[in-house]
């Protein structure tokens, strides 16, 4: 819809023309603003949908404090001997208690083969050292 005022009859007056000039300016200059409230309700509703989604994905996240771990978490495994405050795995514990196993097993046959004279409590002190 055109909504401008003809301003090219040669017979108008000059401040008339002037006024027509300025009102087609003004009808140019809303209609411009018109088209960038459009675009700017456009781009509000997708700001609005993608902070909703943002909202919605943050609420699934467990906080970085006392975080709350569902399902089967994992963990890289440390290499032997680590002494560090990472995480340690049911792989890693398993494999520290077998090594410890193995040798607590290996010490206390060793100490068990000195125990030679059962009756006589001072030789098995003796021999456990």
């Amino acid at each position: 819809m055109n909504l401008q005022i003809p301003v090219t009859s040669t017979s108008m007056p000059e401040w008339v023309r002037r006024c027509a000039n300025a009102v087609n300016s003004l009808i140019d200059t809303a209609r411009t603003l018109g088209d960038r409230d459009t675009a700017l309700e456009g781009r509000a509703t997708v700001l609005e949908a993608t902070t909703a989604s943002l909202t919605t994905s943050l609420a699934l996240k467990a906080p970085l404090a006392s975080p709350a771990l569902t399902g089967i978490p994992t963990a890289p495994t440390a290499t032997a001997g680590t002494s560090t405050t990472q995480l340690a795995t049911t792989a890693f514990v398993a494999a520290a208690a077998s090594g410890v196993t193995t040798t607590l097993t290996g010490t206390m046959l060793a100490k068990a083969a000195n125990l030679s004279d059962l009756a006589n409590i001072v030789t098995a002190r003796t021999n456990l050292g």
